[in-house]
């Protein structure tokens, strides 16, 4: 099935972590029956056709996010080396595979989006305005400008989420999840409807979705979607054989206005280290060419096609296989308590969670899946 015109969703490519963090990150708490709000009944395919079908709406708010995957904190293991502003590291995905965070978000319109992930004493932005995006790490001072290419969907406004090379954000909206489960929708999953809820001040109807098959970590999918805008509000994950949440994604404040145009207004700030690059096209663009300038060094860089995960299988049991990612010095320790395995594949490490499994090859690939372990060496064994 095809993305609905409404997504937001910008799919960005990501280092291994973050194709952990960014494409899974979901939930929301449980609510008793007592606190449940009366809404009018829906089936299942009404509540999907609605979210499908609904019109983009414009919003800001702040977003909780927790994710409780089983696993050590692996804060420590970034590289402290690399850091910016108040002794702060650069931003990295495994920042999120534990803990509690939070984000700020503004939506305006197919192109127009800005997602603060607000962090200790620092804070990681993407903006997309149109055919420009920045990245910025207020820790390591260092901005990232992507211009859109002429003749790519994002150029032309038709689905920019569409295109194909894009940076990775730090965090997902509950609404650019939600598309991407209800855009996969096929006979692998069981579709039906949960108790209604209240999520940020909003009465919801609860989406649950499961998947058919036993090779999937996950139990259950539970979406909250907006009686009145359709607008997916929050997002669960549960893993096989858990009772709480795996990983939680969820508004904890909603407004629906169009957001002030300066929220999509970024101008590099005084001192911070700019790369421009290009999105689509046959060509890289060159430094200055349609960037604004700034007081900072810039620098050049090649069009951001490479390292596109390959991936294997489908729906519920997809994994994606990076080649020739280079492990962090500091992730070595802890790799050294993986799990060694072998087969057909090679040799590895593999990184068991409740929910994602990811197994570290030898051979300089890495493995990231929702399925179990042995459909992930199956799955890296029957890659081509």
């Amino acid at each position: 099935m095809a993305s609905s015109a409404r997504s937001r969703k910008l799919r960005w490519s990501a280092p291994f972590a973050a194709a952990v963090v960014i494409a899974l990150i979901v939930a929301i708490p449980g609510l008793s029956a007592a606190d449940s709000p009366s809404l009018p009944a829906l089936s299942a395919q009404q509540l999907v056709a609605k979210v499908q079908q609904a019109k983009p709406v414009d919003l800001s708010g702040t977003i909780d996010m927790s994710t409780n995957l089983g696993i050590p904190n692996l804060s420590a293991l970034t590289d402290a080396a690399g850091g910016g502003g108040h002794g702060r590291a650069a931003f990295s995905p495994t920042d999120l595979l534990t803990g509690s965070h939070k984000a700020a978000v503004w939506l305006a319109g197919p192109d127009k989006t800005r997602v603060a992930l607000l962090l200790d004493m620092a804070e990681t932005d993407v903006v997309h305005n149109g055919n420009n995006v920045w990245t910025w790490d207020s820790g390591t001072k260092k901005v990232v400008h992507y211009t859109i290419a002429a003749g790519t969907k994002a150029a032309a406004g038709t689905k920019p989420a569409q295109a194909t090379t894009d940076p990775a954000e730090p965090v997902k909206t509950p609404q650019q999840l939600a598309d991407e489960f209800l855009a996969n929708l096929t006979p692998s999953t069981a579709v039906s409807m949960g108790v209604p809820i209240s999520i940020a001040g909003q009465k919801a109807y609860q989406l649950v979705l499961a998947p058919h098959t036993a090779a999937s970590t996950v139990d259950h999918v539970v979406i909250a979607v907006d009686s009145v805008t359709s607008v997916p509000l929050q997002v669960q994950v549960f893993a096989k054989g858990q009772k709480k949440a795996a990983l939680s994604l969820g508004f904890s404040s909603v407004h629906y206005s169009t957001p002030a145009a300066s929220r999509f207004a970024f101008t590099p700030p005084p001192g911070s280290t700019v790369t421009n690059k290009t999105l689509g096209g046959s060509h890289a663009q060159s430094a200055d060419a349609g960037a604004p300038k700034a007081n900072a060094p810039q620098a050049n860089a090649p069009q951001d096609n490479a390292n596109q995960p390959a991936t294997v299988g489908q729906d519920w049991t997809t994994v994606a296989i990076i080649n020739g990612v280079q492990i962090p010095r500091q992730l070595n320790d802890f790799l050294k308590a993986a799990t060694p395995v072998s087969g057909s594949f090679g040799q590895g490490r593999l990184l068991e969670s409740s929910l994602v499994n990811v197994l570290v090859m030898d051979d300089g690939r890495v493995a990231v899946g929702a399925v179990s372990a042995s459909a992930l060496e199956a799955a890296v064994a029957a890659a081509p």
